[in-house]
């Protein structure tokens, strides 16, 4: 006769199947379901606007969470503006100095820089995705980097006589520029003046 082996349920005895739990309670587990979704997609919303973006999320009839727009981040803008802040306030330096001196040609080095900086940087930030509270001050701000831009270029075809004129109307166009640009920095919660630069630009 073999030996047998006592389980937990007694010796010999075969193991019971555990009995389904009452249709309330699992109508009750159902009823859930819906709140623990919820619970995951408000939880999700919370852990992306403390990283800094903003974003619309909708859940399908599957459960599945799809992000229909995320607004662009501090984070984002100041690494593509972190450049055009160096440059704005190299070009001012050089254009006090200029005043002084009555020497502009340093300066004109930091506007052809600006001007070069400023087409990438307006590409990139045309394609970003800006809350719509935003976007006016955004456009705006990318209309005054055109014209400055404009000015800049156009600096060799000015004629002696046209100079002094050409002169006052970058200056005014680039002061318009710095505060498009403040503007958009406070728009993002930034401080509205860049940070003093911490590193040398690499093209002085």
């Amino acid at each position: 006769m073999g030996t047998v082996i006592a389980g937990p349920w007694g010796a010999g005895e075969p193991p019971m199947a555990s009995a389904p739990p009452p249709l309330e309670i699992r109508r009750r587990r159902a009823s859930l379901r819906p709140r623990r979704r919820w619970t995951i997609i408000v939880g999700s919303v919370l852990l992306i606007a403390a990283s800094g973006a903003t974003a619309v999320m909708l859940t399908d009839g599957s459960g599945h969470h799809r992000a229909i727009s995320s607004a662009v981040s501090q984070t984002q803008y100041q690494a593509e503006a972190r450049k055009i802040d160096l440059d704005m306030k190299g070009l001012q330096a050089a254009m006090d100095d200029a005043a002084q001196n009555n020497n502009y040609a340093a300066a004109y080095v930091f506007m052809d820089t600006l001007a070069t900086d400023l087409a990438v940087f307006d590409v990139k930030v045309a394609g970003m995705h800006f809350a719509s509270g935003m976007r006016t001050d955004v456009q705006a701000m990318l209309t005054d980097d055109a014209a400055l831009r404009s000015d800049i270029t156009s600096r060799n075809r000015a004629t002696d006589a046209a100079a002094a004129a050409w002169l006052q109307n970058m200056t005014a166009d680039f002061a318009k520029a710095g505060d498009a640009h403040a503007l958009v920095r406070t728009d993002l919660g930034l401080p509205r003046n860049a940070p003093e630069p911490t590193q040398t630009p690499v093209w002085l």
